[in-house]
Formats: structure tokens, C-alpha cells, sequence
């Protein structure tokens, strides 16, 4: 998956065997994405806070997409929701 955000860099996500990783511009690192999106950092964020979902992405203005859309529905599929009570530093 990639996402081409307006006036920023390009950044490519790439789950395989449960481990997600990203490269930034382009590059052989980066190679053909199944789903690209080119969009305002603002869509990005609503993505990424889960207040914008994968339909409504590709309904707003200003939203490109080229490719397979449900690969981002795939990937969301994969997330879950984080524990607010995670210690990540235990005394």
C-alpha cells in the first residue's frame, strides 16, 4: 500500500508474515504497491484515528486511488484496537 500524501513524501507499508514495515520515497525498498493512495495529510490522520473508514476514503474529494481498495480494508482488518493499559514501563 501506498500513500502519496500532497505537498509530502510518498510512503509504502508492506504487511508480510505479520510484520508491518514502511519505506519512505521511492526506491527498489519500495517496490509496485497493490493500492495507492494520493490524498491530503488530513484524510491520512482520519485513516489512521479510524474516524475516516476505506468507503469513505475513496468517496472524498481530493482522494486518489489506484488499485485495490479492499487491500486497505485488509489491512485494518489486521489491527487491533490498542490496550490503554499496556505498562510499557513497569517499577
Amino acid at each position: 500500500m501506498r500513500w502519496e500524501i500532497t505537498g509530502g513524501e510518498r510512503v509504502t507499508m508492506r504487511l508480510r508474515d505479520g510484520v508491518l514495515t514502511h519505506v519512505r520515497g521511492s526506491g527498489p525498498a519500495a517496490a509496485e504497491p497493490d493500492v495507492t493512495f494520493a490524498l491530503a495529510e488530513a484524510d491520512l490522520r482520519g485513516v489512521l484515528l479510524g474516524t475516516l473508514g476505506p468507503s469513505d476514503l475513496a468517496a472524498r474529494d481530493g482522494v486518489e486511488v489506484t488499485g485495490d481498495t479492499a487491500k486497505l480494508t485488509e489491512l485494518l482488518g489486521h489491527l487491533g484496537a490498542p490496550d490503554p493499559d499496556f505498562a510499557i514501563v513497569t517499577p
